[in-house]
């Protein structure tokens, strides 16, 4: 009967899980710095394309109303 070195493997199972640990914490902030990125560059283009689509609609309904009132004209 052989006796089997607990002791040992459960210090090299908790060496390994505190390297695992290491790394996925390193893998997660790398992660978390591109999806912030990610998503400041996301929400600078929906800014820009919004105010691009309000001028627009500001344009299309200031001609709308100088077409009517010339239309309609004082009377």
């Amino acid at each position: 009967m052989t006796t089997f070195p607990v002791a040992a493997v459960r210090v090299e199972m908790a060496t390994e899980s505190a390297a695992v640990r290491v790394e996925m914490a390193k893998e997660f902030a790398a992660v978390r710095t591109e999806l912030t990125v990610g998503l400041a560059e996301t929400r600078a283009d929906l800014l820009k394309w919004s105010f691009l689509f309000w001028i627009g609609q500001f344009a299309a309904v200031s001609a709308m109303m100088a077409f009517l009132l010339r239309t309609i004209g004082p009377r």
